[in-house]
């Protein structure tokens, strides 16, 4: 279930939650480049967790530890 506005694209949230999840590549690749691709996974994973705070704001407050946890929940149950 992909988060859609008007114009049919993707919205934010499902983007970076597409990011953080596509991790064919590293099958295949040798150790530096996995390390690279996992650094770029925990910054697509901090920006999930501030999208996620951006969101709930007003309604939870969340820390950055607890809306990095609620990131990982969500990529599961989506992709799980």
């Amino acid at each position: 279930m992909q988060q859609t506005r008007r114009s049919g694209r993707p919205g934010k949230p499902a983007r970076v939650v597409g990011k953080f999840t596509d991790v064919d590549a590293v099958k295949r690749l040798p150790p530096s480049q996995i390390e690279a691709i996992d650094m770029a996974r925990r910054g697509i994973h901090n920006e999930g967790a501030r999208v996620l705070q951006e969101r709930l704001e007003g309604k939870a407050d969340v820390d950055l530890d607890t809306a990095r946890r609620l990131f990982t929940l969500i990529c599961v149950l989506h992709w799980g």
